[in-house]
């Protein structure tokens, strides 16, 4: 594409519509206390699957739909298929509450996420020049966070009147597939068929960035998983400590705003620069003696973190050949599933060790992050021929 060429806004939208959708796996989180009564019958470590189901079968598609995107199925056609999956196995549960139903669609939802995870940044890739991606990608974090927050306020509010009206919330993706279908262009027949020609190869620069990536994501889940822990230790009230985790969410959205600035001064430090940053607010988070700066520390990790995942994403679309991007961006969202996983085993070591299931946890992935934030300055984690 032409370096030049002006990018319509109409296909920006659809691509961002694409994003909104890629981060609801937790669109149910705020609701589950009412789920667990709900199903007061069955022991609760049974009802958390409702939640983590979703995401065990998201690897599953992600690597699917990775390997296939963009070679034998075209963006757009798949695109509209996972759409219409998500607001059916999402609303699914708002009809019919039976248990065994609810999994069910639980997990028919986790395939349409884990295919729309990875479809984003190829479309950046093969839409957009190098010279555009920063801004678009940047972008595309705030409609990502910014589609998870709107389903969960809505998916809060609806359940105050009935749990399961909770489910319904996930209806709200007609509004993207509408635009998706009349505004995201087709790829060229032309560039669809040397797709298929191309055997899949993800770079190890590509690998190992998604390694970094997810390992920082194993160092910063502690402060999310402990942040109502750290704000009732200041006030009981439930109110605060929601407030204390939205400014995470917050921090997130500003991040994607701003990284596209962020890449233009710093270029090839903006991912130690993020990571030192989330450091700074998981260490500020845990010392913190107030919600100000407890609500502060939380925005500036969201911040930082939400900074690095374009940069990521962007260094995946640059050394990856294009009919590769959308299996390196699957193999990016399995390190992170599997980082999610190992979360739990990685805050009880440190229990183990230190006694100290809170506090001991992030200060541990603070000074990690540090460490990791560090390792990022003095490997340029950016290839060096990228266009300046």
């Amino acid at each position: 594409m032409n370096t030049e060429e002006k990018i319509p806004v109409a296909q920006t939208i659809a691509v961002m519509c694409v994003f909104s959708l890629t981060m609801t796996l937790g669109s149910i989180t705020p609701v589950m206390a009412k789920i667990y009564e709900a199903y007061s019958n069955i022991p609760t470590a049974i009802v958390t699957y409702v939640s983590s189901i979703a995401s065990i079968v998201s690897i599953l598609s992600s690597m699917f739909v990775g390997m296939l995107a963009g070679k034998k199925l075209g963006f757009k056609p798949t695109i509209f298929v996972l759409v219409v999956i998500f607001i059916a196995g999402g609303c699914v549960p708002a009809f019919i509450q039976g248990f065994p139903a609810l999994l069910i669609s639980r997990g028919v939802f986790g395939l349409a996420m884990g295919g729309l995870s990875v479809l984003g940044n190829p479309l950046v890739t093969v839409y957009y020049p190098e010279n555009k991606r920063a801004g678009i990608l940047g972008n595309s974090v705030f409609a990502a966070f910014g589609g998870a927050m709107i389903l969960q306020y809505a998916g809060a509010f609806l359940a105050d009147i009935q749990w399961y009206y909770a489910f319904l919330t996930h209806a709200l993706a007609v509004i993207p597939l509408i635009l998706i279908l009349v505004f995201l262009p087709k790829t060229e027949t032309a560039q669809d068929a040397s797709f298929v020609k191309q055997k899949l190869f993800v770079p190890p620069k590509a690998v190992s960035v998604s390694i970094v990536f997810a390992a920082a994501w194993l160092f910063v889940t502690p402060l999310l998983f402990m942040s109502s822990v750290l704000a009732g230790t200041i006030s009981k009230s439930s109110v605060t400590a929601a407030t204390v985790t939205m400014f995470y969410s917050l921090g997130s959205l500003a991040g994607g705003l701003i990284f596209g600035k962020l890449y233009a001064l710093a270029k090839n430090k903006c991912i130690g620069i993020s990571l030192l940053l989330v450091a700074a607010g998981m260490f500020g988070a845990a010392i913190s003696g107030n919600i100000a700066l407890l609500c502060a520390c939380m925005l500036i990790a969201g911040v930082g973190y939400c900074t690095a995942l374009p940069a990521i994403m962007m260094i995946i679309g640059i050394v990856t050949l294009k009919p590769s991007v959308a299996f390196a961006t699957a193999l990016l969202m399995v390190f992170m599933n599997v980082a999610s996983f190992l979360e739990s085993g990685w805050i009880g070591l440190i229990e183990h060790i230190t006694g100290d299931p809170v506090y001991m946890p992030i200060f541990v992935g603070a000074a990690l992050m540090v460490l990791l934030g560090v390792s990022q300055f003095l490997i340029n984690p950016f290839p060096r021929n990228i266009e300046r």
